[in-house]
């Protein structure tokens, strides 16, 4: 069954229709085949999500204590219009959330923090990007852009089933 949105004036909202099929052409059943869509995009989605845990399950210690921290932030920003989505993103928003990450483990990192007092009291080094010179820092940054373009590959992906999906229908 197609349905077609259409707007509704006299409530400002979308109301769904029925409205009948195309017609069958060859044309149309090759463009159909070639996007992936419904069960073959699904699984293949899911296996490279399965592949993307096995992998993060070979992180160094420190990176594995990040990642849950990394995943939280990102799931706040999936939304549409968020920073996450952007075409290229903020530097200062990912130093921000990065920051809000280390935050929450930097008890964790006793080494770290004081190495950071230290630094910040003798304003002995700052990176080309002006952000203070820290390995896990840097990681939690790393992390975090990695699983941001992980997500956008899949927002990208199934945005791009749903949009074939209406037209198609």
């Amino acid at each position: 069954m197609n349905l077609e949105m259409r707007e509704c004036r006299a409530c400002d909202t979308q109301e769904q229709s029925v409205r009948a099929p195309e017609p069958y052409t060859e044309e149309r059943e090759q463009l159909y085949l070639a996007i992936p869509r419904g069960g073959q995009g699904m699984e293949e989605m899911q296996e490279e999500e399965r592949d993307l845990r096995r992998l993060q399950s070979m992180y160094p210690a420190a990176a594995k204590l990040l990642l849950p921290y990394v995943e939280e932030e990102c799931d706040k920003m999936e939304y549409e219009g968020s920073p996450m989505y952007d075409e290229c993103p903020d530097r200062t928003t990912i130093y921000r959330i990065g920051e809000r990450i280390f935050g929450q483990v930097k008890d964790r990192f006793p080494e770290e923090a004081r190495q950071e007092s230290e630094e910040v009291l003798a304003m002995q080094y700052r990176d080309p990007d002006g952000y203070g010179r820290s390995p896990v820092r840097d990681l939690a940054r790393v992390l975090l852009l990695q699983e941001m373009h992980h997500r956008r590959r899949r927002h990208a992906a199934v945005r791009s089933a749903a949009a074939f999906a209406i037209s198609a229908g």
